[in-house]
């Protein structure tokens, strides 16, 4: 009864409250401004790094991406919890989301950026490495993500795709 009582308060804020967490943990950066009333995430540097506890696009909300003055800077996500699109992210600038835990986009979720990268692998990101202890959640693609410009990266344990992945100008790869 218990398991079943946390479960279901597990998923509370998720499915019932619609959005969580629109705003990165290190929201008081200089290098990014969030907007939450607006659902949008205005980069000022290609080093910024977004830290989540959680990272968690409610199903019928929508977060925006985008560099200042239409900069096409990264996107570079980090996430200590989990990470569910349920609704569209869409990023002008090439998309990285680092999550140990798992990434999900549900079946009504979009992902929309020029390249894409997702890894469940628990990293440590410096420069273009990656370590870490070998740990990965598993990756769940059953709604859509589309590269208009790049390549699709996903790196992690277990991978299943039922939904939908297209790189218009470059290959989708999956380790």
């Amino acid at each position: 009864m218990l398991r079943a009582l946390l479960f279901i308060i597990h998923l509370f804020p998720v499915y019932l409250c619609g959005q969580v967490n629109l705003c990165p943990s290190n929201q008081h950066s200089n290098l990014f401004e969030c907007h939450a009333e607006t659902g949008r995430i205005t980069l000022f540097s290609d080093d910024a790094r977004l830290e989540w506890d959680e990272f968690v696009v409610g199903r019928g909300k929508e977060l925006e991406i985008r560099g200042l003055n239409g900069e096409m800077f990264a996107s570079r996500h980090f996430v200590r919890g989990r990470t569910e699109i349920l609704g569209a992210l869409r990023s002008s600038g090439p998309l990285e989301i680092y999550s140990p835990r798992g990434i999900l986009v549900g079946t009504s979720g979009k992902v929309i950026a020029p390249s894409i990268m997702g890894t469940s692998f628990e990293t440590m990101a410096s420069g273009s490495m990656l370590r870490g202890s070998g740990w990965a959640g598993p990756i769940r693609i059953k709604g859509e993500m589309n590269a208009s410009s790049g390549d699709v990266a996903l790196i992690g344990n277990l991978i299943t795709i039922p939904g939908y992945i297209e790189a218009l100008n470059g290959k989708i790869t999956m380790i």
